[in-house]
Parts: C-alpha cells; structure tokens; sequence
C-alpha cells in the first residue's frame, strides 16, 4: 500500500545511505545470497561401503566443496566441479540443487529448473532444489514476459507452482536460512488472496525486522475485513519498534475512515541521523505530524515522538 503524497517531508539527514530491498520484484539472483552453510550431500542409507566406494564418495565432496568455494569467481570452474561429485555421487541430491543454485544466480534459467528437478528425483524433499524452483517461478508469476507494462500475462500455473516449492523449502520449524523464502511466499499469499496464511507468517517477520512485512500485514488484514486487528497489532507493536509508526500513518493516509481521521491531507514529517558503528546501522530520529487529538481518535498516537534503533542488515 502507497501513502499519497505528504506535504512538507524531511528527508533523513544520512551519513551512510542504506538499502535494504527485500522483494520478488527484484533479480532471482539476490534470493541465493540466503542460502545454508554448506553441508556434506547425503545419500540414501545403504550397507557399509567398500573402500573404493568410500573413495568416490570422497572425491565427490571434494568436488563439492571446490565447487563452493570457487562458485563466485569462477563460475564455468564451479559448474564443472558440481558435474563431477554428480558423476562420483549421482544419489547425492544437494549436488544438483547447488549447481541448480548456481544456475539461477546466473540467470541460466532453464539450467537452474532441469537441475532442480533433476534434484528432486533423487531426494523429493529436497529443501534448496524446492527453494530454486520456487523462486524462479515466484519471479515468473509477478514478472510477466516483457516487463509489467510489456503486456505479456505470466504462465497460468507460475503462481501455483511458487507458493508449492516455496512451502515444501521451509524447514519445520522454520530457520534463518528459511528468511527469503518465507517473505517472497508472505507476498504471493497476498497477492493470490490467500491472507490468512500470509497473517500465519507476517508477525514473526516482523518481529525479527523485516520491515516491509507491516504493509503486507495491514493488506492480509483488511482482505479478511479485521482491519481493527492489524491496527491494534501495530499499536500494540510499535513502541518496541518505531519504524512502525511508519506503517500506521501510511495506512491512515490511505484509509482515514478506519481510525476517525478527518481527510487524507495531513503533514507527517521525520528528521535523524543514521551512521555505522561496526557494522551496525544507529538511528536517531525525531517524527512528529500536524494532526490533532481529535482528528486522531482522542488518542495520543500522532503525538511527536523521539526514537532510538540499532539495526543491522543481512
């Protein structure tokens, strides 16, 4: 949801200028840089193997590993060291869904899905194989063919086919591993309709910092008409985590209505100074509004107020 136009908005004051994009709409490629830690590929339990065996299984992690290590500088050297743990290990499924990986960080689509699959075949529960495929087709499903304003619609089942390899990538219980995963699926559910199961995921989101959850929140919570309950869990929520505040008086910009606000103009406005300090993002800041108590519900909320964060952005 987008706020109107505000009135009079102060930008930030910034030392350091900080990004921080968490979206489907953005290259495929980023969702690889929340990958796991690398583990060795397992294979089905079968009997004690022989020494020659043992040795293939050797080489093949070998390879593996190689391959990791090497996979951002050199990426025909990494492909090529994925291929031969697959030749030593062909019944090890996290070798194929790490080239698959790879593929997608490339943009060698077609490579990264057959590669998957592949994946699949050998392990059906495989979590990065699932995590690949349900990337690429969320990328799919809101990139239409040509750009949004190309004209192009997305294949029928891109959508279908997302939200299914998203939800079979997320380990029970969820890890930070499973972070991307679960907020590319928070957006599909929203923009499929199905809000309930994004309202299952949003708070704990949220709660871990990830801000652009809150609108998404605000949307799931108005598609179930409960509008009142995701008002109130921001409230509720908001003084542990200013930013929010943020969320809130977007929100009644957009739907003045549902708090008792009088129109949509109204001047918010915010002043600070973000810097690092060993790797972490300090923010002090002060945001304040013209709207009156009466014009917010008798209540306090649009009050001026000071905050004070640490963040840090993986």
């Amino acid at each position: 949801m987008t706020l109107p136009d505000f009135c009079g908005t102060i930008q930030y004051m910034k030392i350091v200028a900080i990004v921080a994009i968490l979206g489907v709409s953005s290259s495929i490629a980023a969702a690889g840089q929340a990958r796991r830690a690398p583990q060795r590929p397992a294979a089905p339990p079968t009997a004690a193997p022989s020494s020659q065996q043992a040795d293939r299984l050797g080489q093949a992690y070998e390879q593996f590993l190689r391959a990791r290590m090497i996979r951002e500088d050199d990426v025909e050297g990494a492909i090529a060291a994925y291929k031969r743990a697959m030749a030593l290990d062909p019944s090890a499924a996290d070798i194929p869904a790490d080239l698959a990986d790879l593929y997608m960080d490339e943009g060698r689509i077609s490579e990264a899905i057959a590669t998957a699959e592949q994946a699949l075949k050998i392990t059906p529960a495989n979590y990065s194989a699932h995590r690949v495929l349900g990337m690429i087709y969320a990328q799919m499903a809101t990139n239409p063919p040509g750009g949004r304003r190309g004209g192009g619609a997305p294949p029928a089942d891109a959508m279908p086919n997302a939200i299914s390899h998203l939800e079979q990538s997320i380990e029970n219980p969820p890890t930070f591993g499973d972070f991307t995963s679960r907020a590319v699926l928070t957006r599909l559910y929203v923009a499929s309709g199905k809000f309930d199961k994004a309202l299952a995921i949003l708070p704990d989101l949220i709660k871990i910092g990830w801000q652009d959850g809150a609108p998404l929140l605000m949307e799931a919570y108005a598609g179930v008409g409960r509008t009142s309950e995701g008002i109130k869990w921001l409230e509720e929520s908001a003084p542990d985590n200013p930013e929010l505040y943020g969320t809130l008086g977007d929100f009644w910009g957009e739907k003045p209505e549902a708090v008792g606000l009088p129109a949509h103009d109204y001047l918010y406005w915010q002043i600070g100074l973000v810097t690092s300090v060993w790797g972490l993002d300090v923010t002090v800041a002060y945001t304040d509004t013209d709207i009156a108590p009466v014009g917010c519900g008798n209540t306090r909320l649009c009050e001026g107020r000071a905050f004070f964060s640490v963040t840090k952005v993986f």
